[in-house]
């Protein structure tokens, strides 16, 4: 796990059996499950099709850290968000990635959406038993 970053200390938290920590419930970012960033480079690599350009990668979908901890918190029906009220100084309040470039170039589209990818690597963890998920 990364220290420093959202999903990755809520997991942190979880797997210490401590309360759900978010220092700022407000910034909204866009969340890309990991394996369908593999799955795109694979297609990228073995695409005929020409790749010049800028093209923006991501969900195309924006989650408060507020939401992000909720999620995580139905599968960890227990566990408690607590909000520290520590913003970071100079935060983007909003990050939302426009995928529609590589979406209509590559025909390409996530799998995965954020209840999605947070239940397989909840899953992978060993730390519950999802059922309900």
């Amino acid at each position: 796990l990364m220290k420093g970053r959202l999903i990755s200390d809520l997991l942190h938290n979880i797997m210490n059996n401590e309360d759900l920590l978010l220092n700022d419930p407000s910034p909204i970012r866009d969340y890309l499950y990991i394996e369908d960033f593999i799955n795109l480079i694979f297609y990228l690599l073995d695409s005929k099709k020409s790749s010049e350009g800028i093209f923006n990668i991501g969900s195309g979908e924006s989650h408060s850290n507020l939401e992000v901890a909720q999620a995580i918190q139905t599968f960890i029906p227990l566990s408690q968000i607590k909000i520290l009220s520590k913003p970071r100084k100079n935060d983007i309040p909003v990050c939302t990635i426009d995928n529609q470039k590589i979406k209509k170039h590559f025909n390409w589209q996530p799998k995965y959406d954020l209840i999605e990818g947070l239940s397989h690597i909840i899953k992978a963890m060993g730390k519950v038993n999802l059922i309900n998920h």
